[in-house]
């Protein structure tokens, strides 16, 4: 990697990680720069995202995965939510 890449240099990981911490601190001595993103584990939250960035993209043809009517969306969250458990 050449010194002009680094600054696309980006850390996924939890702050307080000593795996990440040293990292971390690497990149700050070699005064490379960079930047700390936090992870997003839950899996609803991730669907969610990719439906409201990618809207009308279904690949049957439909704009949402996601139900548009606001009481259909909270039901789909409600059993996402029971099935997780």
């Amino acid at each position: 990697m050449d010194g002009a890449a680094i600054k696309d240099v980006m850390v996924l990981g939890f702050r307080q990680s000593p795996f990440v911490i040293r990292v971390g601190i690497t990149l700050l001595r070699k005064k490379a720069e960079h930047e700390f993103l936090e992870p997003v584990y839950k899996s609803t939250v991730i669907v969610e995202y990719i439906d409201e960035v990618w809207p009308g993209r279904g690949s049957d043809g439909s704009s949402s995965i996601l139900p548009t009517d606001p009481i259909d969306h909270i039901v789909t969250w409600f059993w996402a939510a029971y099935i997780q458990r």
